[in-house]
């Protein structure tokens, strides 16, 4: 297929994004379909349909009238200033359209997407989606990507692999927008049992490894020791470090704040006992509620945001401990269920995760783009 006229833009409501989204999600995976529609669910329900963001190239169609060529979904927390993406691509109909043709409509809608997330206040926009799969298969001998494999524009290159270009690739979409892929991120799970909170407690009479001092909002300035910590934090870490190279610590703790699920009970400043000795980390938890739960109701769904200890202190095994506590104070409070996410190439802490008893549900790769 080609165009004989130049695409134009036009946003779009959720009534219209509704009807295109079956066809054109057919490539994601069950998993990433049913994300995207819960987001949508979930909107709907807090009666904050506004806040889906959405915009379309239409191309010539037969006739004197046009069709969505390919759009962009995107949803934004009320007074938040990050979007997250949860579909940039071609309609079913223009997915197999010529090259020439995808790239016009890829610059069109990159554009109109930039203008659409700025006009109503992002200034910064997420992508994550299913993970990178190459077009040539790896072999199970050649192993896996690590982060010397990273080439000049920080994506990653497997081994035996080489990424896309055809325009049907996520990938590519993302190229022509702007946005930088950060990593891959790993999903993973631990149903939680009250005894749990017996089996992980210090032994009597024995000093925790680290003590938590709760972020005291009614102050001030609330986060004016923990920022400085969590920036130290970020030295050398294997989190996702190419996002520390777009944004700064006080704007990625600004985000956390700024989620549906903040739980201003959950953020600490990690120590070394005495307590009012100097911070070592810093420790983030979130609770994720049903549209249905109250805010006292047990069974929710706890998150662990962040966690992360200062250069200095690594390697004297206190992030196990850490977690421990985390897992501890989450169980007290009522918690089914704890889940995070960790960067596939952080393997110290996937290896304190998993011996915890953590299991992976899912993996993500995530693109970022700053519009400052």
């Amino acid at each position: 297929m080609t165009l004989s006229q130049h695409p134009h833009a036009t946003r779009l409501t959720l009534r219209e994004v509704l009807p295109l989204l079956p066809g054109s999600m057919r490539h994601l995976s069950i998993a990433r379909n049913q994300i995207l529609l819960d987001q949508i669910r979930g909107l709907v329900e807090r009666g904050l349909e506004q806040q889906l963001l959405a915009t379309a190239v239409m191309a010539p169609s037969r006739g004197p009238t046009s069709e969505v060529a390919a759009f962009t979904v995107a949803v934004k927390e009320p007074q938040s200033e990050t979007a997250c993406l949860l579909f940039v691509g071609p309609t079913e109909r223009f997915g197999h359209a010529m090259a020439e043709s995808q790239q016009r409509i890829a610059a069109t809608l990159a554009v109109a997407t930039d203008q659409m997330l700025r006009s109503s206040g992002v200034r910064f926009v997420q992508w994550p989606t299913d993970p990178f799969v190459p077009t040539e298969a790896v072999s199970a001998t050649e192993g896996v990507a690590s982060p010397s494999d990273l080439d000049s524009t920080g994506s990653i290159q497997q081994p035996g692999c080489r990424e896309t270009s055809e325009p049907a690739g996520f990938v590519w979409w993302a190229k022509q927008l702007g946005l930088r892929e950060i990593g891959t991120l790993e999903y993973l799970s631990k149903d939680l049992e009250s005894n749990a909170t017996v089996a992980i407690r210090p032994a009597a009479g024995s000093e925790p490894a680290v003590e938590l001092l709760p972020v005291d909002w009614t102050i001030d300035n609330p986060l004016g020791e923990l920022a400085p910590i969590v920036e130290r934090t970020y030295l050398g870490t294997l989190d996702c470090p190419r996002l520390g190279q777009i944004r700064s610590a006080a704007e990625i703790i600004e985000g956390y704040r700024q989620s549906p699920a903040f739980d201003p009970d959950g953020w600490y400043l990690v120590c070394e006992p005495p307590s009012r000795g100097a911070g070592i980390g810093a420790l983030i938890l979130a609770r994720h509620r049903s549209s249905t739960e109250v805010d006292d109701a047990p069974g929710f769904v706890a998150e662990l945001v962040y966690m992360g200890l200062v250069p200095e202190v690594r390697g004297r095994r206190l992030s196990r401990p850490l977690f421990e506590e985390a897992i501890r104070r989450v169980t007290a409070s009522g918690a089914m269920r704890m889940i995070l996410a960790v960067d596939e190439c952080n393997t110290p802490a996937k290896r304190t995760y998993l011996g915890a008893g953590f299991r992976s549900l899912m993996r993500e790769t995530v693109f970022v783009k700053s519009l400052e």
